[in-house]
């Protein structure tokens, strides 16, 4: 009797367990109290049952626990998507902003790259655009732009590129101390000059020999060709 007792016992603590665990017990309940399995083969077959009857209950187990732990994940996740749409709502208008300030910002700066930078901005116009493309990627790519741009400022660069000026378009190299100075000198070193951010409007101005020399020195030093050393260089002083 104490072992039919038993096996309801576990019946009735897990409804869950499947219909094979059910048809084990009732088994097991029809033994006559105090009956013991006839034959060795009888008695090999009540133990796999044992077996089999612990076996699902520790997969009742586990599955119980993993259910629990997916509903706890559920929950998390409406809460993580109801903060997320609250910030949404703040973010979008601030991108749209970051990447106004960032296209003004070129326009009025030193017209070093202007079409690189400009594309740059113009892809992150796209970007803001897209449906496809996670806020969370739209942010870091606006910022991964201003850090550009800020890197921009702490070096001493060179690039070839086209000069309109005078009426004229000419290759030329171009030196940039960061955001300071912008030279160019023609490939022959006929022409040298420096853009005057002063000016009004801001325009091109040549430069005589003593800065020529000055500027085909930083472009030596810009191309790693010269060690590192001063350079003397116009710089547009500040107006009032």
């Amino acid at each position: 009797m104490e072992q039919t007792m038993f096996n309801f016992a576990l019946l009735w603590r897990r409804p869950l367990v499947s219909a094979m665990l059910g048809a084990t017990l009732f088994a097991a309940a029809q033994t006559p109290a105090g009956a013991q399995p006839s034959g060795a083969s009888d008695g090999e077959s009540y133990r796999q049952k044992l077996e089999t009857l612990e076996k699902l209950e520790a997969q009742t187990r586990y599955l119980e626990a993993q259910l629990a732990d997916q509903a706890r994940a559920r929950e998390a996740q409406k809460a993580s998507e109801a903060n997320l749409a609250t910030l949404d709502d703040g973010l979008v208008p601030h991108l749209f902003r970051l990447v106004d300030d960032l296209d003004a910002f070129v326009k009025g700066d030193v017209p070093f790259l202007f079409e690189e930078r400009q594309a740059r901005v113009a892809s992150l116009r796209d970007v803001l655009s897209r449906a496809d493309i996670s806020l969370p990627e739209k942010y870091r790519l606006a910022l991964e732009a201003y850090s550009i741009e800020a890197g921009f400022g702490h070096e001493v660069a060179t690039y070839a590129g086209w000069l309109e000026a005078g009426g004229t378009r000419r290759e030329v190299d171009f030196l940039r101390v960061g955001r300071l100075v912008l030279a160019y000198q023609t490939r022959d070193g006929a022409e040298t000059g420096i853009w005057n951010a002063q000016a009004s409007p801001p325009a091109w101005q040549t430069v005589n020999s003593r800065y020529a020399v000055e500027v085909a020195r930083g472009l030596r030093i810009a191309l790693k060709q010269a060690a590192p050393d001063w350079l003397t260089l116009p710089v547009a002083a500040p107006g009032p």
